[in-house]
């Protein structure tokens, strides 16, 4: 339960952290930038064609269909090098970038 409870708070902090990140843009005057964006708007189709296929392409990398990694790598390290605190950490990353996504998908 603590790892799902991890997950699911990265996910929640990623969804809070767009809305936030919006609020502010608008309290500090960005409110025409928003008004323009609906759901059947250009920019709304845009954002969500866009959001969607990072989305699809995020999906296929964490299956392992496409062969991308986002640990950073030293060549000084051994391959034998037991995972470190970071290594660990990206699944929390990866759905806390997936709540602030899914949320920016919806946005419109």
């Amino acid at each position: 339960m603590p790892r799902a409870l991890s997950f699911a708070t990265a996910l929640a902090l990623g969804a809070s952290a767009f809305l936030i990140l919006t609020g502010i843009a608008i309290a500090l005057g960005a409110s025409a930038l928003f008004e323009g964006v609906t759901f059947t708007s250009t920019a709304g189709r845009t954002i969500r064609l866009v959001v969607g296929v990072l989305l699809i392409l995020l999906g296929l990398i964490q299956v392992g269909l496409l062969p991308v990694s986002f640990s950073a790598h030293r060549p000084d390290e051994s391959a034998d090098a037991p995972a470190s605190a970071a290594a660990a950490e990206q699944p929390a990353r990866a759905f806390g970038l997936y709540g602030f996504v899914y949320i920016l998908a919806g946005f419109g």
